[in-house]
């Protein structure tokens, strides 16, 4: 029977809160400073692996808003350096396949475009005028064009109601079809490629460069979404069919350098998210998972290093680590011992990477194969006085003997039975990891002890685990729940019965 306790629970969702000043770090960690942090994301190498473009989130102070921009790695220097500073944001960075120039998506002039810089610098220059904003690019394999993916024209009575002020959101409603395009870069001429009624969500160049494998949902929107591949021919327009998952919990793929097979990641039935990597010929047949077997784990972020070798990150736990995945699926951990959160790499196994945890927030790395990894920025460097606290992974029993791991910080200076905050990660999937979460350090400042728990459905600890919540949504994952805050009651210091007020 369950002990009478003091705790709160708190539900995590994504949301953004501004952040009011910037102000120099010291050894006491207020909201503020909190939230003051830089976000690296999306390293992508240049083609002859000298360089690395990355995106950074800026934080918002009380006079410029948040943004993200680009910035540059050396490689041969190990310098870095902001590249993009307009006063909107810049994404989605993409060098060239020959080398010369940099690609990306910015709004500096209103809508999405997509922007040409040359590598030695320069003013960035937009390429594309679309109406209603470019949703994603993708360069072809000779460098003299870029496809581009934008949501269809408003209509005549859209178009008024804009003009005349009304900003309402249908939420849950969005049927425009997304429209692919193809822009030569010599003459600036954009080709409308011939389409249908759909959604595009993402699309793929050949290495032969004369067609694409797009992603494509039909509209109007299904309650569940049915997505499926097809493959267009951009000499004469045609699309033909190619074999794709029969659910909705598939992506990310990726074309084999010898156009012969494609990847993906995928659910071995219907869900509820993408676990296994997929290997697919585009001669038909049946998809084979590679990682069901081997690894059973997820896998995410897949790149062909050649025709018969992967890599892609792999989630273990708290932790995501890199592995080479041959096609046979005897995968083998790459061996640079940290998180990696994102990451690009070069043909001769040169990793730039971003990793971060909970008292360590994320910067951007290099590894080679056989070194030690070293870190390239100091972003976050303000952090490093605040005295976060790194967690203690606790593994313990829940009602049925089911192994469930948590993260578990105490505060530095918690003396006797402490109060314990629960915070609890979305679902029926999601995980906690061992990285940066401001409310949990947040809480420890105030002398709060915080169990996070990866409770049964949580991705990280093979496909058994992840479905054994379907059809028992907030039934064993909860009893998986109050089951560890019993052991840390009984075995962390954590304190039974209620909290006075101040105390």
């Amino acid at each position: 029977m369950l002990r009478s306790f003091f705790i709160f629970v708190v539900l995590i969702s994504s949301f953004a809160i501004p952040v009011f000043a910037q102000t120099p770090a010291t050894d006491s960690l207020t909201v503020e400073k909190a939230l003051i942090s830089y976000r690296l994301s999306n390293p992508v190498l240049s083609a002859d692996g000298k360089k690395c473009a990355f995106v950074v989130s800026q934080p918002a102070t009380l006079n410029k808003p948040g943004a993200n921009h680009i910035w540059l790695l050396d490689l041969r220097d190990s310098s870095t350096r902001q590249y993009t500073n307009s006063d909107k944001a810049e994404s989605n960075p993409k060098w060239s396949p020959k080398g010369g120039k940099l690609a990306f998506l910015s709004n500096r002039g209103g809508e999405n475009q997509v922007y040409l810089l040359d590598d030695n610098g320069g003013e960035a220059m937009p390429l594309t005028t679309s109406k209603t904003g470019v949703t994603d690019f993708e360069w072809a394999p000779d460098g003299q064009h870029i496809a581009y993916t934008e949501r269809d024209s408003v209509t005549t009575e859209e178009k008024k109601r804009k003009d005349d002020k009304y900003d309402e959101v249908v939420m849950s409603k969005n049927d425009k079809a997304v429209i692919l395009f193809t822009i030569d870069l010599a003459t600036k001429v954009a080709r409308r490629q011939p389409g249908r009624n759909w959604k595009i969500a993402d699309f793929k160049y050949l290495p032969s460069g004369d067609a694409m494998l797009l992603e494509i949902e039909e509209l109007p929107s299904k309650e569940i979404p049915l997505r499926r591949l097809v493959k267009l021919d951009i000499k004469t327009g045609s699309y033909s069919d190619m074999p794709s998952p029969k659910h909705p919990s598939w992506g990310s793929v990726e074309i084999a350098p010898g156009g012969q097979s494609f990847a993906y990641t995928g659910a071995r039935l219907d869900g509820p998210v993408s676990h296994d990597l997929f290997l697919q010929s585009f001669g038909g047949g049946e998809a084979r998972n590679i990682t069901g077997k081997t690894i059973d784990l997820p896998v995410r972020n897949c790149k062909f290093l050649s025709d018969d070798v992967l890599i892609g990150m792999v989630q273990h736990g708290m932790h995501s680590s890199l592995y080479k995945i041959p096609v046979n699926g005897k995968a083998a951990e790459l061996g640079i011992g940290q998180n990696v959160l994102a990451y690009d790499i070069t043909a001769d196994h040169i990793v730039v990477f971003v990793s971060g945890a909970a008292a360590k927030l994320s910067e951007l790395w290099l590894y080679t194969e056989g070194h030690t990894a070293v870190q390239l920025t100091h972003l976050n460097k303000a952090f490093d006085r605040l005295g976060l606290v790194t967690p203690e992974i606790v593994s313990y029993k829940s009602f049925d003997g089911q192994m469930i791991e948590s993260l578990f910080l105490k505060p530095v200076k918690g003396v006797g039975p402490l109060p314990m905050v629960v915070i609890i990660h979305g679902g029926p999937t999601g995980a906690f990891a061992d990285s940066y979460n401001d409310w949990a350090q947040l809480f420890l400042s105030k002398g709060y002890a915080v169990m996070m728990p990866n409770i049964r459905g949580s991705t990280g600890y093979g496909w058994k685990f992840l479905e054994s919540n379907r059809k028992d949504w907030g039934g064993g994952d909860y009893k998986d729940l109050m089951a560890g805050v019993d052991y840390m009651i009984a075995n962390k210091g954590v304190r039974r019965g209620p909290v006075q007020p101040g105390q």
